[in-house]
């Protein structure tokens, strides 16, 4: 089969100096980044779309235009060093590009997974395993795709609490895991979100060569409150604003219903919603959240985004739940501790520990100093 590439869903396997040299002679990426021109305000555009949590969207631009426009914002979020915008641009891009990884032949898959330095290859014989009788007859499903099992377990390792992405129900011959059409794209999918993210960590880029699409950038975001929500949430809960949700400072219940949704385990109700609130209240976005949750069995993006934001504050009354009190959660059975931890509140006991550890340092022979 020919393999056919739509770098308007792959952008970040393209070549972006040799398109501009070839379209645009004598431009730059930064001379192409006006925010008035038409590049960028396509650039600008998708941006604001994946702010605010919505996909790519198809524009009326050539490939060419898309991948330039790509690019752009890659330098536009390294120059904020957002953490949780290089995120957002990340999942938004890969889940662009899933929308199509799905519908591309075998071929092609392996091409894209190869130009993001995956060792994958086409099983020359692939394996079979039987699915399903029809009139009497075995039907097979074949899985064509040989990934390398290190590439394999790294890219899988979110996904891991889903059986169909487990290793134990994975084919595992000679240092090569045997996958379908269903599973491999997936896998791609994870791969192609860590990709982008190194992509925008390692760009080289000077910021004041970006000039006044910066300050359009930073414009999108505070219209759409997205510095300000995390400090809000911050003071109200009292916990100490910081970039980074620190998962070794949890309580024990919470590190316990996490544990559970990395496994893929069904959680309560009750463990859903306590947990969403907490989540929320650290300054966790709806995307991070969303993501944790799709390891569950019976995730419905749709419906599990609404209760987030439900009960984030985002929709409905606007009222940001608490998590359930220590207590309640005793109540519940959802407390792993005998006693209790000597507070009334999970988030006042996160508040302690990032208090704690941010005063507390450990030398090498692991006595703790102040």
């Amino acid at each position: 089969m020919a393999v056919i590439i739509d770098y308007t869903y792959y952008p970040f396997i393209a070549d972006v100096n040799s398109i501009i040299e070839y379209r645009w002679p004598g431009a730059t990426l930064a001379t192409l980044a006006d925010p008035n021109g038409i590049i960028g305000r396509r650039a600008l555009r998708i941006l604001e779309r994946i702010i605010k949590g919505k996909d790519i969207g198809r524009g009326q631009r050539t490939a060419e235009e898309e991948i330039v426009a790509y690019y752009i914002i890659l330098a536009i979020t390294r120059t904020l060093g957002d953490r949780r915008l290089i995120n957002r641009v990340a999942i938004a891009y890969s889940k662009h590009a899933y929308e199509k990884l799905r519908y591309e032949n075998i071929p092609t898959l392996i091409a894209i997974a190869k130009r993001i330095g995956i060792n994958v290859l086409q099983a020359k014989s692939p394996p079979r395993i039987p699915v399903k009788m029809i009139r009497g007859t075995p039907a097979f499903i074949a899985k064509p795709f040989a990934m390398y099992f290190k590439d394999y377990l790294k890219f899988s390792a979110r996904l891991a609490g889903e059986p169909k992405y487990r290793i134990v129900n994975q084919i595992v011959h000679r240092g090569y895991v045997y996958l379908d059409k269903d599973v491999f794209p997936r896998i791609l999918e994870e791969a192609i979100t860590m990709y982008i993210v190194n992509q925008i960590n390692e760009l080289q880029v000077r910021s004041e060569e970006l000039g006044h699409i910066i300050d359009k950038a930073r414009e999108i975001l505070e219209r759409a409150n997205w510095h300000q929500v995390r400090a809000v949430r911050h003071a109200q809960q009292g916990v100490l604003e910081t970039d980074v949700v620190d998962f070794n400072a949890f309580p024990p219940c919470m590190s316990k219903i996490i544990e559970a949704l990395r496994a893929g385990e069904n959680l309560s109700h009750q463990a859903r919603f306590t947990i969403t609130a907490f989540l929320a209240r650290i300054g966790m976005d709806v995307e991070e959240i969303l993501e944790l949750f799709k390891n569950v069995p019976d995730f419905n993006e749709k419906i599990a985004r609404y209760q987030i934001e439900h009960i984030a504050g985002l929709r409905g009354s606007r009222k940001q739940y608490m998590p359930y009190s220590c207590q309640t959660m005793k109540s519940l059975g959802l407390c792993p501790v005998a006693g209790d931890c000597g507070a009334k509140n999970p988030l006042a006991i996160y508040r302690r520990n990032i208090l704690r550890n941010k005063y507390r340092k450990v030398t090498s022979d692991g006595k703790e100093q102040k």
